[in-house]
């Protein structure tokens, strides 16, 4: 039987990375696994920190679990990791595990630049202040430094010595259900080989040493176009770009910002694109405040986009399409020590809230993407590890761009409508313009 969206197997790795027997982890797992098992095909393996140990100092005596931890990992399509938040983050335990996986998977990503894993974010706790956000973004960081797509992300905050509240219970439950979606695309990315040519979007957001921006996005059109997708250019660099000033008044009622600049120009090309590439200098201590301002814009119009198909066509509010395009951020500057880390953490922050599929580098002194410390445009040529970094991760965006868009366009009769995302107006699913674009 020829696969599809509906029938090709996936097996979901689910980590239950609570040191407790019985646990508001282990209460929205059950949740998460109720969700994966409406989707045909779906398998669930499961992993509990639960008494594990990895030969850590003093306890060489115990069972040492990473070999099934390791075995798990990589038979997996999916991988979900539930944990809860203690003092700011989750169980040291859960990162012994985490550190050892990274070292044994080490020699594949530094040879492949292969992402057939969706990975999914379960974070919840007591702790107040957003600290749940925290361990969010440290499981994502892992995922990506681990060529694991981190595809959906869930957090709630549970008073202290509650259970779960039943709107955090259906949450898991859908998040279940669209974790095994996402392994599902993924996998059928890698059925066949890639027959389309995708739409990269290239961003120069390299405001600081605008040279040195310029002369890398260059590179990495090159390497995106030796790969066999096709180039969309966009600097930042001297436009004007109003902050978002959340005047929901006007955009709520007329559909577009009051602000006449050269945000729709940027608008027009992100939604037309299949996948991302950043060239981002490190302003301070991360991206440059235009680059900021950007994505303020672009979020607040998915909200009132959202809520504006709500008033006038009745579509489902915040039932936002899943828009699965592959992005990678390159980052440079001045300092040598901070900022460029900052600013690719925060550009991965961004593509996971906006559903897309953020990819990182094969370079393990640079796992979350490609960043290097240039003054200059003559020191490009000095880091070999950055020029390299710089050369991979624009072909991995390229390749995956081109599977993930031919999956979509072989199996567009079976993969739901939410992972079209409209080409021409935010937080809309508009599958029969991909219709058209791909001629049926």
């Amino acid at each position: 039987m020829a696969p599809t969206f509906e029938n090709i197997p996936v097996e979901i790795l689910i980590i239950n990375g609570s040191p407790r027997p019985k646990s508001n982890t282990s209460e929205l797992i059950r949740h998460v696994s109720d969700g994966i098992a409406t989707q045909q095909g779906a398998t669930i393996s499961e992993f509990s920190f639960l008494n594990a140990h990895f030969g850590e100092i003093g306890y060489e005596d115990k069972k040492n679990s990473f070999d099934e931890l390791l075995s798990k990992w990589k038979s997996a399509d999916g991988v979900i990791i539930a944990a809860p938040i203690y003092t700011a983050d989750i169980p040291g335990a859960d990162y012994t595990g985490l550190d050892l996986l990274d070292s044994a998977l080490e020699p594949d990503i530094g040879s492949v630049g292969k992402y057939d894993k969706a990975g999914g974010v379960l974070i919840q706790g007591s702790a107040p202040w957003g600290l749940q956000e925290l361990g969010a973004q440290h499981i994502i960081e892992r995922f990506v430094g681990l060529h694991t797509i981190p595809a959906e992300r869930l957090v709630g905050r549970i008073a202290d010595k509650e259970r779960p509240t039943d709107d955090l219970l259906s949450a898991s439950y859908s998040f279940g259900q669209d974790i095994a979606k996402h392994a599902k695309l993924i996998k059928l990315a890698y059925e066949q080989p890639q027959s389309e040519r995708a739409n990269i979007l290239l961003l120069n957001a390299g405001v600081e040493n605008p040279d040195v921006g310029n002369e890398i996005s260059a590179r990495a059109k090159s390497a995106i176009e030796a790969a066999g997708a096709n180039v969309t250019t966009h600097s930042f660099i001297g436009k004007a770009l109003e902050g978002c000033r959340h005047c929901i008044g006007f955009c709520g009622s007329k559909g577009y910002c009051q602000y006449d600049d050269d945000f729709s120009e940027f608008l027009s090309k992100w939604l037309a694109a299949d996948g991302y590439l950043t060239v981002v200098s490190a302003d301070v201590q991360g991206q440059p405040a235009i680059v900021r301002r950007a994505l303020d814009r672009l979020s607040e119009h998915v909200f009132q986009t959202g809520l504006r198909e709500l008033i006038q066509n009745g579509a489902p509010m915040f039932n936002y399409p899943k828009y699965s395009r592959p992005s990678g951020v390159i980052s440079y500057g001045r300092r040598r020590y901070g900022g460029q880390t900052e600013a690719i953490q925060s550009l991965i922050a961004h593509d996971v809230h906006r559903g897309n599929y953020p990819i990182g580098g094969r370079d393990p002194h640079s796992p979350l993407g490609a960043a290097g410390f240039v003054v200059q445009v003559s020191q490009l040529g000095c880091d070999q590890f950055f020029t390299e970094a710089i050369d991979r991760l624009a072909e991995d965006v390229a390749d995956f761009s081109n599977r993930i868009l031919t999956a979509k366009k072989i199996y567009y009769n079976t993969i739901p409508e939410a992972f079209y995302a409209s080409r021409e107006k935010m937080g809309v699913r508009d599958k029969e313009v991909y219709k058209n674009e791909f001629g049926y």
